[in-house]
């Protein structure tokens, strides 16, 4: 192991070694090299630009003093790509003035008692002098700019959702809810038509097995302002379990004085159910029944069906559709009905 003796020697050594080498004669024409090599870029740069070239610039356009009562439909700020070409020393300039490159044009150049304007965005750079005249425009990217605002005043509109969004075959979706559930809308200054709702864009069509939230474009209302544009869309998934109860059996439409009796007197119905329901799911929210109307009285056996089904089943059987029975004269009953 090394002590701080064999550090300090082996420490000495290197510096040694290397300030041996920055005297050396092979530093000093590497380092002569390194200079020439410095001069012959800066050379070579320099005469580089002294020819044309080409490049683009980006230039903000804001619109400035607008009143307060004004909310723009398009953005106040747009931008403007611009390529040009001028020899590579002025080209230079742009580069390091990239900050600077900016128009601001004041509210009452854009005024319209339509809420609408549009301007060249060559007559926009000529106006404002943002080229001198050694350079030289080749492409202007949009060659127009376009400016829409309203001062109507903003109204509140509930979202309506499209979707196409599907549970599989073990799940289904306990609710569907949207945040924010509305939306401030600006509509342009000329509008004539009422709006009730807005709409988003169709969720796509997937397959759900559990809880999502999916953010959602809003459908656009031709020349308004929607504030926000986008919201979130969330599906409560939930699963289905099997589940088997007893029910009761019951007659329906008998003649006075006569009664049913049935073997057993309640019969297995199995479905399928939301998780979230099975606890709150009764017997007496279904209703089995053996209807005289339908009873073959040759028959030892007797039909029964469902005839209530709770909403939130699926897939509801009837584990025993038969049951033995037999029919009692009640003579109280048929006397009470006779006086």
């Amino acid at each position: 192991m090394l002590n701080k003796r064999h550090i300090r020697a082996l420490f000495k050594l290197r510096y040694r070694q290397f300030r041996n080498f920055l005297f050396s004669n092979k530093f000093k024409e590497f380092l002569f090299f390194l200079i020439f090599v410095f001069i012959a870029t800066v050379f070579w740069l320099l005469n580089a630009l002294n020819y044309n070239l080409e490049d683009n610039v980006t230039i903000n356009v804001n619109v400035k003093n607008s009143p307060d009562d004004i909310m723009f439909i398009t953005p106040e700020s747009q931008q403007i790509s611009v390529r040009i070409r001028d020899k590579g020393t002025k080209l230079i300039n742009y580069i390091f003035r990239v900050r600077d490159m900016s128009i601001d044009i004041d509210f009452e150049e854009i005024k319209d008692k339509e809420g609408k304007t549009t301007l060249p965005v060559s007559d926009l750079l000529a106006s404002y002098g943002m080229f001198p005249q050694t350079t030289s425009v080749i492409a202007i990217n949009p060659d127009t700019l376009f400016f829409e605002y309203t001062n109507s005043k903003a109204i509140k509109l509930p979202v309506r959702i499209n979707s196409a969004v599907r549970p599989d075959i073990y799940h289904y979706i306990k609710s569907v809810t949207v945040q924010p559930d509305s939306v401030v809308v600006y509509l342009p200054i000329m509008n004539t038509t009422p709006y009730d709702y807005v709409e988003t864009l169709l969720v796509p069509q997937q397959t759900l097995s559990d809880t999502s939230t999916i953010a959602v474009q809003l459908k656009e209302i031709p020349g308004a302002k929607l504030i926000p544009e986008v919201v979130e869309v969330s599906y409560d998934v939930d699963i289905y379990v099997d589940k088997t109860m007893s029910i009761p059996v019951t007659g329906i439409n008998f003649p006075t004085g006569i009664e049913l009796k049935t073997f057993p007197t309640r019969v297995d119905v199995s479905f399928q159910i939301g998780s979230d329901y099975l606890k709150n799911i009764k017997d007496g929210d279904f209703s089995v029944v053996v209807d005289y109307n339908t009873l073959d009285l040759k028959s030892e056996k007797a039909n029964v069906r469902l005839d209530i089904i709770p909403d939130d089943v699926r897939n509801v059987r009837l584990v025993q559709p038969q049951v033995d029975y037999l029919l009692e004269w009640n003579s109280a009953s048929a006397g009470g009905e006779s006086d």
